[in-house]
């Protein structure tokens, strides 16, 4: 084997075990609804890597963990959580059978803005 088939041979050979961090690892991990929820509204969006199968239990059980809370919420006067998700999904291109569902946190009523300012002196009439 000359140079160039000794380095494209290692560029495409699996990475070891080692050298990935705990969230590449393909393992499988299991995550309630509760930490799933609690995740996309932390981060604003994440990506769980799921069976096909399980798409439409997954997306129902989240809405349904999210209602849940916000009908216990207004039970004991709390403050009610008002973001709203959406769900998109994609075919995983890592693991065959499985998509990738992108959980999407957005606040009701927000606009993404690049800059606030507010004007010094006097407000015009």
């Amino acid at each position: 084997m000359n140079s160039t088939n000794s380095i494209l041979a290692d560029e495409e050979a699996p990475k070891e075990a080692s050298s990935f961090t705990p969230q590449e690892e393909e393992e499988d991990n299991e995550l309630s609804y509760a930490e799933i929820l609690a995740s996309a509204v932390f981060n604003g969006e994440i990506v769980i890597t799921i069976p096909m199968e399980d798409e439409e239990r997954v997306k129902n059980g989240i809405k349904n963990f999210k209602s849940k809370n916000v009908t216990k919420s207004k039970e004991e006067g709390l403050p009610v959580d008002t973001s709203i998700l959406n769900f998109i999904a994609e075919i995983s291109k890592d693991f065959a059978g499985c998509i990738d569902l992108h959980i999407i946190s957005k606040t009701r009523g927000t606009v993404k803005i690049k800059k606030l300012r507010i004007p010094e002196g006097e407000i015009p009439d």
